[in-house]
């Protein structure tokens, strides 16, 4: 199995690099008949370190094929970043929803922490607009 398909199955993170631990806990579930998500819920989640501290939020949606995971938004206080706390995240969704993680429409800001993630892993995941231009 390549480096990508574990990642995106539920698999391990890469092993050239140290994660921190992260829990994550919920903030609250919308449930929206109008989202594409439905009837699954838009999720937000507190990041927490092994010291319990918040280091940031999610916002992520599950399709309801439970064929992958949809990211809204990751935000990891500035404090924290650049310390591994977004790969262990993405790392944290992988294992629990064991598929493919979708970034819907990455912000510019954001296009570096991909570019980041792609680097250190050898990969990274899906991009919507990528997928939408194929069907247009």
């Amino acid at each position: 199995m390549s480096k990508f398909t574990d990642f995106f199955s539920g698999g391990h993170a890469p092993a050239s690099r140290t994660l921190p631990a992260v829990t994550l806990k919920i903030l609250k579930k919308v449930y929206s008949a109008e989202a594409f998500t439905a009837p699954n819920p838009y999720i937000t989640e507190t990041i927490h370190n092994s010291e319990g501290a918040a280091v940031g939020s999610t916002e992520y949606g599950v399709s309801p094929l439970t064929d992958r995971v949809y990211l809204f938004e990751i935000k990891i206080a500035p404090p924290f970043r650049r310390k591994g706390y977004g790969l262990a995240l993405l790392t944290s969704l992988a294992k629990t929803y064991s598929f493919p993680l979708t970034v819907v429409h990455p912000i510019s800001p954001a296009i570096l922490f991909w570019n980041s993630v792609r680097k250190a892993c050898g990969f990274g995941p899906y991009d919507t607009r990528l997928v939408s231009r194929r069907y247009v």
